[in-house]
């Protein structure tokens, strides 16, 4: 999948579902889930604290490219280093998203086609990635931020465009979109463990229907 498609994607459904937690056995069905309710791009993220999971983090990536990569675009999260780069590239993925700033990182992956989402939480951090090429930033953590802070940010740096990771709600999104917020990152508001469990797919399109109906 081209990048500029993938940005395209971004542009109009303005949400990354953000996936922890779940198995092989439900991945692929979980993607159409999320592609049914409107959102089209996908992070699987790494677990810098069990790096021994890692591996099962990239072969789910490459299982996911083979079965919806055609229409979604799947994305590896929480990169940190060139070499988790270059194995989210032999997996099959177009994303990169990071949970800070790291520029080796990130002009590693720009340079590698990726469609590139460094974190960042204060202004300077937004400014230095947005000029250095960063598709997106993740404001990181969201939750820890405010509307108004956001307001601030996207009014002196118009051209960054921000994605908050965290505190992200249904009844909040519009708000936050107003402030200044160009979209977001979706864990436990899409994600429904029980409904995953049960195989209740068509709940998970549901709780995605609840944001991205609310696209304008």
């Amino acid at each position: 999948m081209e990048k500029q498609q993938i940005i395209s994607f971004l542009n109009k459904d303005r949400y990354i579902a953000v996936v922890r937690g779940i198995g092989k056995e439900n991945i692929v069905e979980l993607a159409k889930a999320f592609y049914e309710g409107g959102i089209r791009c996908m992070e699987l993220p790494l677990s810098q604290k069990a790096p021994e999971t890692q591996q099962e983090t990239f072969e789910m990536v490459e299982m996911l490219v083979k079965e919806v990569g055609d229409k979604m675009a799947i994305g590896v999260g929480t990169v940190c280093s060139k070499d988790q780069i270059k194995k989210a590239k032999k997996a099959g993925a177009t994303i990169l998203v990071s949970p800070h700033l790291d520029l080796k990182v990130l002009k590693y992956g720009l340079r590698k086609g990726f469609v590139c989402i460094p974190g960042a939480y204060s202004p300077s951090e937004v400014q230095t990635a947005a000029a250095n090429g960063a598709d997106f930033v993740k404001i990181f953590p969201g939750h820890c931020v405010s509307e108004k802070y956001i307001s601030e940010i996207s009014n002196i740096l118009p051209k960054a465009k921000l994605m908050l990771f965290g505190g992200f709600t249904k009844e909040n999104c519009k708000s936050w979109m107003k402030a200044g917020a160009f979209g977001a990152g979706l864990q436990s508001a899409i994600l429904d463990k029980e409904a995953i469990a049960n195989k209740d797919f068509a709940k998970i399109t549901a709780l995605c229907k609840e944001f991205t109906d609310q696209n304008e």
